[in-house]
C-alpha cells in the first residue's frame, strides 16, 4: 500500500515500507552488527511530522565517525539510540512530504544533517529533516557533493567564522582530512591567510584546496609527520612546536 503527497504541481508516491541499513545490538563493531533490512515502515508511520519538518527521500549520504562511534559505545548505544536503528547523519536528497509550516515544497532537491542519536538515519531510503537541518540544494552541485557538507563544514564554519576576520592568518593542522579540506576554503573564504599541515603521503589534496576558491589570500602547504619520518616544509624554511619539533630537510 502507497500514499501520494502533493504540493502546488508537484506530486510525490510513497512506498508503505523502505530499505535501510540497521542495528539493534553492537557488542563489538558496527560493521558487524549492521543489516540491510528491505522492509522498514517510514519514519512518518512512527509519528507525524512536526513543525517546520520535512520527510525527505534520500539521494545520497555521507559518513562521519560519530555515525559508529555512538553506537559502539556501550551505554549511549544501549540506551540513548531507539532500535533498531539504522546510522548517518549526512544527506541530500529529494522532499516527499512537509509538516506544517515547513518552507520547502515536495520535490524540491535538500541536503543538511541530522542531529546524533536518531532511529531513522541517512542509511534507510527516507528520514525526516528538521527546519534547523535542511535547506534547498544549490544549483551546480550534485547529491553528492551536497551530501558532504553536513557535519565536517558546519562544524569547521562555526569554529572559523565567528573567531577569524579577513587578514588574520590562519594555521589548519591536518588539512588534507574532513574537516581540514573544508577548513583551508571556509578561512580562504573568510579573507585569511593560510597556513596547512598535511602527511608527506597527501601532499596534493591540501594543495590544490588553494585553487577551489578564487580568492587572494595565500596558502601554502607544510608537509610532514612527527616521530623518525622525513618531512618537507614548503614554501620556506621553518620550524613547528608542538610537543615534537620539524626541522627542514
Amino acid at each position: 500500500m502507497s500514499q501520494t503527497t502533493t504540493t502546488g504541481t508537484e506530486t510525490m508516491r510513497l512506498p508503505a515500507t523502505m530499505k535501510a541499513w540497521q542495528w539493534t545490538t553492537c557488542s563489538t563493531t558496527l560493521e558487524e552488527a549492521i543489516q540491510l533490512n528491505e522492509s522498514v515502515p517510514l519514519p512518518t508511520a512512527k509519528r507525524p511530522l512536526a513543525s517546520g519538518e520535512s520527510l525527505i527521500q534520500v539521494h545520497a549520504a555521507a559518513l562521519n565517525q560519530v555515525d559508529y562511534k555512538l553506537a559502539e559505545l556501550p551505554i549511549v548505544g544501549r540506551m540513548a539510540i531507539p532500535k533498531p536503528a539504522t546510522p548517518g547523519l549526512d544527506f541530500a536528497g529529494r522532499v516527499a512530504e512537509v509538516g506544517p509550516d515547513c518552507d520547502l515544497t515536495v520535490g524540491q532537491m535538500v541536503f543538511g544533517k541530522l542531529e546524533p542519536k536518531q532511529q531513522f538515519g541517512t542509511l534507510g531510503e527516507f528520514i525526516i529533516g528538521s527546519k534547523a537541518g535542511t535547506v534547498p540544494m544549490p544549483d551546480g552541485i550534485s547529491a553528492e557533493q551536497a551530501a558532504t557538507l553536513g557535519v565536517c563544514g558546519l562544524v569547521t564554519y562555526q569554529c572559523l567564522a565567528p573567531n577569524v576576520k579577513a587578514g588574520d592568518r590562519v594555521l589548519i593542522n591536518g588539512g588534507s582530512g574532513g574537516t581540514g579540506t573544508f577548513a583551508i576554503q571556509i578561512a580562504k573564504a573568510l579573507g585569511c591567510y593560510v597556513t596547512t599541515t598535511c602527511s608527506g603521503k597527501r601532499p596534493t589534496v591540501a594543495t590544490m584546496m588553494h585553487f577551489l576558491i578564487p580568492h587572494s589570500r595565500k596558502c601554502s602547504a607544510l608537509q610532514g609527520s612527527w616521530g623518525r619520518r622525513s618531512h618537507r616544509l614548503s614554501p620556506e624554511r621553518c620550524t613547528y612546536h608542538s610537543g615534537k619539533q620539524l626541522k627542514p630537510l
